[in-house]
């Protein structure tokens, strides 16, 4: 119910189904709200948030995200943000 509390959540579930362990520094929260920026913020994980949705690419680069996309398009430049990490 609560978004906040996704990313330990999933960080948990990777370990147990996928036996990976990262910690939320190695990790990206991708959403197109302010409130998926909350979440990779309580988690303490990165954000990129991308302009598909109902807010526009200023209004989203406005919220402070680590990086925001207009589009997925991008697919290379997209993967290169997600693995090179900050």
């Amino acid at each position: 119910e609560d978004r906040r509390l996704l990313v330990p959540v999933a960080l948990r579930r990777l370990a147990e189904l996928r036996d990976v362990h990262l910690g939320p520094q190695d990790t990206w929260v991708v959403g197109d709200t302010e409130r998926d920026l909350a979440c990779a913020r309580a988690g303490g994980a990165h954000c990129v948030l991308v302009a598909t949705g109902r807010y526009s690419f200023d209004e989203l680069s406005a919220l402070g995200a680590d990086a925001v996309v207009a589009d997925l398009s991008r697919t290379e430049e997209i993967t290169a943000l997600l693995s090179a990490g900050l």
